[in-house]
């Protein structure tokens, strides 16, 4: 895992993509919450566009299945000032109420 809001982590400064293995992940215990304001580091990344990318088929390749990767979590993205892209996740489970942007 790479720790982005560490001095000593991985400090992206272009465009990136986040890989989602395919298949179905249970529920984590938390939601996740990615926050462009969450640290200097996230901060200095949020000017860039990220897109998150599911149905990946994992580590050492960069192809992607015809199955998509199932979440079971929330899915927060805030503060970012770039684009944002959702390619091949589904996210089911939840329960309660929306807050749509």
């Amino acid at each position: 895992m790479l720790d982005v809001n560490s001095p000593g982590g991985f400090h992206p400064a272009a465009n990136g993509v986040i890989w989602i293995q395919n298949g179905t992940f249970s529920p984590l215990g938390t939601d996740i919450d990615f926050d462009g304001s969450a640290s200097p580091y996230m901060t200095a990344w949020s000017v860039y566009s990220l897109t998150f990318q599911g149905g990946w088929s994992g580590p050492g390749t960069t192809t992607i299945t015809s199955s998509p990767s199932v979440l079971q979590n929330s899915l927060t993205i805030t503060n970012w000032l770039a684009n944002i892209t959702l390619n091949d996740i589904v996210i089911t489970g939840l329960t309660g109420t929306s807050n749509p942007a």
